[in-house]
């Protein structure tokens, strides 16, 4: 018996606004990473600051955001962006 993967992307759609399931990973993620870290700084088992750790999580987030779009630009439509520069943000 073979099984084919239907697993529908869309985890949640209200009106016009789609939430996908690997949209709500990252966002777990973040969150999970930012309480646990700042839990360790609370615990005195870090040597990293709160403002530290927040300028962590803003750049890691912009980094996922550009190298996502980056990624998809070179490795699924390279020449349609070649030619179209002005699109690929």
């Amino acid at each position: 018996m073979i099984y084919i993967h239907n697993i529908d992307p869309i985890l949640l759609s209200i009106g016009f606004i789609d939430l996908y399931w690997y949209g709500a990973m990252y966002a777990i993620s973040f969150l999970l990473l930012d309480y646990l870290m700042k839990k360790e700084v609370y615990l005195g088992n870090s040597d990293f600051t709160i403002a530290f750790i927040d300028k962590i999580l803003l750049i890691s987030i912009f980094t996922l955001l550009l190298g996502g779009r980056l990624g998809y630009v070179i490795f699924y439509n390279i020449d349609y962006y070649y030619l179209n520069l002005h699109k690929i943000f």
